[in-house]
C-alpha cells in the first residue's frame, strides 16, 4: 500500500457517506437525464450495428486472434454468432488500441442534440447530483487515457489511406464533442482535476506504452502470436487494466 492509495480509499469512503447524507431532492433524476441517456444509447447502438464497424474490429484490433491466444478463462465470443463478442474481450480490444470508445461514444453527439435549456439543466445539476458527478469524473478518467494518434496508427496499417482517414475522422469528431461536453458540464479544463496524482501517473506511463503498440501492430500483421500475447500483457500493465 502507499499513502496515495490510502488517501484514495479514504476519500471514496467519505464520498459514500456524503451521498447517503444528501437530501432526497438532491438525488432526483429529471426527465432530461433519461432523455440524454437514451440518446447516448441510441448513438452507441447505431455505431455497433454498422457493418463497417465490425470490419474495423476484425482488421484493426487484436480481436481476430483472441481465440488463438487463449488468454482468458472463457471463449472470446459466444457460439451463437459472429457479433456475440463477450464483454471483457470487447473492452480489451478497445483498451489495447488506446481508444476505449465504449465508455464515451455517443455522449458528445447526444449533448449536441439536446437543446440549450436541457444542457443548462444538466450543467446546473452537476454539483448537486452524486450520480452525475461520478459519471463526469469517470468520463474524465477515461478520456485522459485515450490516445487518438495511436488508434490512427492501427487504422493506417490495416486500411488504405482514404478509408483510414474516414474512420479516424469519425472517431475524432465524436471524441471532440465528448470533450466539449465534459468541459461544459464540469467547468474544468483538466480531465483529472479531482485526482492530480492520477493525471501524473497516466502522463508518466503513457509514453512507455506507445512502443508496445508499434510492436502489437507488427505482431498482428505478421500473425506472430507469441509476440502479440506479450504485447497485450504489456499494454494491459501500462494501462493498468485488461478491459
Amino acid at each position: 500500500s502507499s499513502p496515495y492509495i490510502l488517501k484514495s480509499h479514504t476519500l471514496n469512503i467519505v464520498d459514500q457517506f456524503s451521498i447517503h447524507d444528501q437530501k432526497k431532492e438532491g438525488l432526483s433524476h429529471p426527465q432530461v437525464f433519461n432523455q440524454f441517456s437514451k440518446l447516448i444509447r441510441t448513438k452507441y447502438q447505431e455505431l455497433v450495428s454498422e457493418d463497417d464497424f465490425w470490419d474495423i474490429i476484425a482488421k484493426a484490433t487484436p480481436y481476430h486472434f483472441l481465440s488463438d491466444l487463449k488468454i482468458g478463462s472463457r471463449p472470446a465470443k459466444r457460439s451463437s454468432g459472429e457479433r456475440k463478442l463477450r464483454a471483457i474481450p470487447w473492452i480489451l480490444c478497445w483498451t489495447q488500441t488506446r481508444l476505449l470508445f465504449p465508455t464515451w461514444w455517443g455522449t458528445g453527439s447526444a449533448w449536441k442534440q439536446i437543446d440549450e435549456n436541457e444542457r443548462k439543466e444538466i450543467k446546473n445539476t452537476f454539483d448537486k447530483d452524486p450520480l452525475l458527478t461520478s459519471f463526469i469524473k469517470q468520463l474524465g478518467f477515461t478520456l485522459a487515457k485515450v490516445e487518438l494518434p495511436i488508434w490512427k496508427l492501427y487504422l493506417n496499417h490495416f486500411y488504405p489511406a482514404e478509408e483510414a482517414e474516414k474512420y479516424y475522422d469519425k472517431f475524432k469528431a465524436e471524441f471532440d464533442l465528448t470533450l466539449k461536453f465534459f468541459k461544459e458540464v464540469s467547468g474544468q479544463n483538466e480531465l483529472l482535476w479531482f485526482r492530480p496524482w492520477l493525471a501524473e501517473s497516466i502522463s508518466l506511463r503513457t509514453p512507455m506504452i506507445h512502443p508496445l503498440n508499434f510492436i502489437q501492430i507488427q505482431a498482428i500483421k505478421r500473425h506472430y502470436l507469441d509476440l502479440l500475447r506479450m504485447s497485450i500483457t504489456g499494454i494491459s500493465c501500462g494501462m493498468m487494466t485488461t478491459g
